[in-house]
C-alpha cells in the first residue's frame, strides 16, 4: 500500500481553506496540500449553481465583502495574491436595502450618511438615532475605555465581529454581533466572558425591544415597565451576578 504524506490536510474546500492554502503555496510552494471536500465543486458559500432550463444562475450566499478597506484583513490576501484587479470588485455607494410594507430604504456605505437617511426618514426617531450615534462612534468607544468601563470584543479573520461593554462593573451595554455572525454563540461567549468582570450581585441591562428574548435565554428577567431615554425605547432587565 502506498503512503502519501502531507504537510497541511484541508477538511472542507470552501473560502477559507482554499485562500489559507493558496496563501501557503504561495510562501512555500514545495508544500504538499490536500483540500478534502464532500461537494463536487469547491468554494463553499462562494461559489454559484445554474439552472439552464431557465438561464439563471444563483450566488449561494456570498452577499458581500468585509475587511475591505486599506486596514482590512480580506483586501490584504487578495492583494498578496494578486487577485484584487483580476476579481474586478466594486465598491456600491450603497451599502444595504430593506424593504418592508411596500417600502424601500437603501443605506448608503458611511456611518454620517446613514444617521442623515435616518433621521430624514423617521423625523420622530431622531432623538433615539442622535443618541445611539453619538454612544456608537468609535471615538465615544475610546473615551469609555478610559472610564470604568470594560470592554470585549470578538474577532474573526482580523476582523471585529461583536463587542459588549460593561459598566461599573454592574450594567451591561452594547452588546452587539454582525448580522453575518449572529447564530454561532458568539454573543453568548461575549456574555459569558464579561460575566466574571461583575462586581455587583445584580447585573442589570436597559434592553432594546428586539433584543429582549436574547436576554431572558442569558438569565435575565423583566424588571419593570418599557422606559425610554434620549429617545432610546427599552425593557429594564435584571440577573443576578453569579
Amino acid at each position: 500500500m502506498d503512503t502519501q504524506r502531507w504537510d497541511t490536510l484541508f477538511v472542507g474546500a470552501g473560502i477559507t481553506s482554499l485562500a489559507c492554502a493558496a496563501l501557503m503555496m504561495k510562501r512555500d510552494p514545495s508544500l504538499r496540500l490536500l483540500l478534502i471536500d464532500k461537494h463536487i465543486v469547491p468554494g463553499g458559500y462562494a461559489s454559484t449553481f445554474s439552472r439552464p432550463r431557465v438561464e439563471a444562475t444563483f450566488d449561494c450566499s456570498l452577499h458581500k465583502l468585509s475587511g475591505m478597506d486599506e486596514e482590512g484583513n480580506l483586501l490584504r490576501i487578495l492583494r498578496e495574491l494578486g487577485l484584487e484587479d483580476a476579481l474586478g470588485l466594486v465598491r456600491p455607494k450603497e451599502y444595504f436595502q430593506a424593504c418592508c410594507d411596500g417600502q424601500t430604504l437603501v443605506l448608503p456605505n458611511d456611518v454620517d450618511g446613514v444617521r442623515t437617511l435616518l433621521t430624514a426618514r423617521f423625523p420622530h426617531e431622531a432623538a433615539g438615532i442622535a443618541t445611539f450615534g453619538s454612544v456608537a462612534a468609535a471615538e465615544a468607544f475610546g473615551a469609555r475605555l478610559h472610564g470604568d468601563n470594560h470592554i470585549l470584543v470578538a474577532e474573526q479573520d482580523g476582523r471585529v465581529v461583536g463587542v459588549i461593554e460593561l459598566k461599573e462593573g454592574r450594567h451591561l451595554a452594547m452588546l452587539f454581533v454582525d448580522p453575518g455572525y449572529q447564530g454561532q454563540g458568539i454573543g453568548h461567549a461575549l456574555f459569558d466572558a464579561v460575566l466574571p468582570q461583575v462586581r455587583e450581585p445584580v447585573l442589570t441591562v436597559r434592553a432594546s425591544l428586539n433584543a429582549v428574548p436574547t436576554y431572558l435565554r442569558y438569565g435575565f428577567v423583566l424588571d419593570g415597565d418599557v422606559g425610554e431615554f434620549n429617545g432610546l425605547v427599552y425593557q429594564q432587565m435584571v440577573r443576578a451576578a453569579a
